[in-house]
């Protein structure tokens, strides 16, 4: 084979390496934020007198569709993302319609819809999201933990959590999310790309709550696992 027609195939692949992690990348972002609205949306319908939990699920909208707009704007061919744009045009119109947040639970027809569309785009970005491996280690322990907290606090919260979801769904297996966590953290324990204090913090955290998520049939303590859960993902969100 020519030398140059050999170094036009290396190149092509490295681009085409390049724009598949750009694009796992604003993706990886978006699903962290549209899990990260879930946690806060259902931690200020559970107080929904809280003007504080209130004013972070309002950040926490904008702050998705941001990241949203900027998935959606670089117009990516795979087939997910004409759902994906279209299930999150459904939700935002839903929620501004109806103001969802400001309602909370006191209409259940209102969240049974809410969670038809919102669960619609999390299934697509999900399905995109396994194409390709995770940007980074600290990529992929965070999403991780923003589904398992998420799943668990939204099921244990809401009673269309876990009536909307499908016998299928892959967040619904909180004890294998479990098992990858354990697994990260072991891993994270032999290298540096946690300090050594944080990694404690986080394995500190996680042993506390990881019995009342996996054996969530039986426990529901909504309030202990985002206390602790958002620590997690506070830390983990700053060498993200």
């Amino acid at each position: 084979m020519p030398l140059i027609l050999t170094f036009l195939i290396y190149v092509l692949l490295a681009l085409s390496n390049v724009s598949f992690a750009s694009e796992q990348k604003n993706l990886e972002l978006s699903l962290h934020r549209y899990y990260q609205l879930n946690i806060s949306i259902n931690r200020y319908w559970m107080n929904d007198s809280n003007l504080k939990y209130k004013a972070e699920t309002v950040t926490s909208l904008k702050l998705m569709n941001q990241a949203m707009k900027n998935l959606l704007d670089n117009k990516y061919s795979a087939e997910e993302y004409k759902e994906i744009k279209n299930s999150w045009i459904s939700v935002n119109n839903f929620i501004n319609k109806n103001s969802l947040i400001e309602k909370g639970y006191s209409d259940v027809s209102l969240i049974a819809s809410y969670r038809v569309y919102l669960d619609k785009v999390r299934q697509a970005m999900l399905r995109r999201y396994h194409h390709h491996p995770a940007t980074s280690d600290i990529s992929n322990i965070l999403m991780l933990f923003d589904r398992v907290i998420s799943t668990y606090v939204e099921v244990n919260t809401d009673a269309f959590g876990s009536f909307i979801r499908s016998a299928t769904d892959v967040d619904m297996n909180l004890a294998k999310i479990a098992d990858k966590i354990d697994f990260s953290l072991e891993q994270f324990g032999r290298s540096n790309s946690i300090s050594h204090e944080d990694l404690k913090i986080i394995k500190t955290k996680w042993n506390f709550i990881r019995r009342i998520v996996v054996d969530s049939n039986s426990q529901s303590l909504p309030f202990i696992v985002l206390l602790n859960g958002r620590k997690i993902i506070q830390v983990l969100e700053k060498y993200n």
